[in-house]
Order: C-alpha cells, then structure tokens, then sequence
C-alpha cells in the first residue's frame, strides 16, 4: 500500500490548482479578495474522507504498549511513569479504548479541521464540468511552495483499490498518525489528482496570498462574456503579470487545450 505523504513532499508539482466557479462568493474572493478559503470535511462530496480508522487491534502487546505511552509522552513523566499510568487505567488504554477514542477524534477533526483542496493538473474535463461549472468557471494555478510557506502543512491524496487498513505507527507521532487518515480515497477518485493543505481548527477561515504566489489563470472556454470580462478587469489590477489563459477543444482528441489571452 502506498502511504501518502504529509508536507514537505518531495516532487511535488510545482503548480497546484483550484477550480472555481463565478457565481459563489468564497469562490470569487479567491480573484477579487486573493483568500483561500478553508472548509471541514463535512463539507466533501466523499463520505469515506477522513473517516477510515486506525487498527489498534493489529500492534502486538510490546507495540500497543509503547504507541500507547508515545501518545502520552509529556516532559513531566518518565517512561516507567507513563507505563505504571497505562496499566493504572486498564480498561481505557486498550484496542477498544483507544478506537473509541480514534472514533471520537475523527468526528472532531471532520468539523474542525481546515482543509485546502487543489489539483496538480488543470486540464481535467470532469474536474472543469463540477468544480469549474461545466466549463464556465475559472482555474487558478499557485505556486506550490509559496503557499506551503502559509500552511506548513501539505498532504498528497493515495487512491486505493481496497479499503486501506492502517495500523497505528510506533515510530510517528499522533498528529502524524492521525494525518494518514486525511489522505486515503478510492480508486475512483484518482483522475482528480488531490493535494491538501490542512490547518488545525481553521474551518470557515480564510490565508491571504500575494499576486506573486499565482503562476497562471485558465478560463474556460463556455465562461459567459460578461463573467470574462469581470475576471480580465479584476486581473488588470489584481495580477497585473499573471498569464491567462483560456481553454479550448483538441478537435481530433478527448483533451483541453489552452490559448494565452494577450488582449485584455
């Protein structure tokens, strides 16, 4: 099984992008306002995102102990302290205890977990009908690092042909564990190419960018010509050296291409 990486990754595309469209405010603000807004899992269209659980159950007894006492390590306690705490409390710090609470942390990080989620490609045809309004939408490409500057945190999405089975790691951390929950989705998925920057409780809130965090804008090629020349009027003072480009059909493929706009 391939295990996604959480930030910094190595050969991440260099340009990440969010397909929006011009009718919704949140989606606007990324253009007008440069804010990128951040919203819960609750809100994806996967029911299965950040919801697969950790198998506590498949640690031997020396590996539950010692993830068990990683979970609890404070500066306050020494090893011996925090093994006679777990064997104080036997009941609790068990597989069962600890997927209960494994259970209960995953639907506290569905409301409170601030999610960024984009794309390494910016031709997608599915991505452009429901993301970017059947084509009438726009496309933003960031720089990549500029933006991880802003977030610290980047994870890459592993599609699955099978539902994965994640046993708990001795050797991370529990954000780091609780992080390989983020980025799991199904084989079905896999066309959307997923990166995500995620921001502990930063649901509903918002990052300021800078003109110079954005490598390029695509419009696509059904945007309605009043939307085009609001977005070209924004971009006139907005991202002044931006290019933008416009999308278009390969007529002898089932692919996008892109004309750069030279007359605004």
């Amino acid at each position: 099984m391939n295990i996604p990486k959480v930030g910094p990754i190595k050969n991440t595309p260099q340009i990440l992008y969010k397909y929006r469209n011009w009718y919704d405010v949140h989606h606007k603000s990324l253009l007008t306002d440069k804010e990128l807004y951040f919203v819960s899992a609750k809100e994806f269209n996967d029911p299965f995102d950040i919801n697969i659980k950790l198998d506590y159950a498949a640690l031997s007894i020396d590996e539950f102990e010692q993830y068990c006492i990683n979970l609890l390590k404070t500066d306050d306690l020494t090893t011996d302290e925090l093994r006679k705490q777990l064997r104080n409390h036997p009941d609790f710090y068990t597989p069962e205890g600890l997927e209960l609470q494994a259970k209960l942390q995953i639907e506290e990080l569905r409301k409170t977990l601030g999610i960024y989620c984009l794309s390494a490609i910016w031709d997608s045809i599915p991505m452009w009908g429901y993301y970017g309004d059947s084509h009438k939408g726009y496309c933003i490409g960031l720089k990549t690092d500029n933006i991880y500057e802003k977030c610290s945190t980047l994870s890459e999405v592993s599609y699955q042909n099978e539902y994965p089975v994640l046993i708990p790691r001795v050797d991370l951390n529990n954000f780091d564990n609780f992080a390989r929950q983020f980025s799991y989705k199904s084989i079905s998925w896999e066309h959307e190419k997923e990166y995500r920057f995620i921001k502990l409780h930063f649901v509903n809130q918002i990052i300021k960018y800078n003109s110079k965090d954005v490598a390029e804008i695509i419009l696509g090629f059904c945007m309605k010509p009043e939307y085009k020349v609001e977005i070209l009027d924004i971009c006139k003072t907005n991202f002044p050296d931006i290019p933008i480009y416009e999308t278009e059909l390969n007529p002898r493929q089932f692919k996008l291409e892109r004309k750069l706009i030279t007359n605004y």
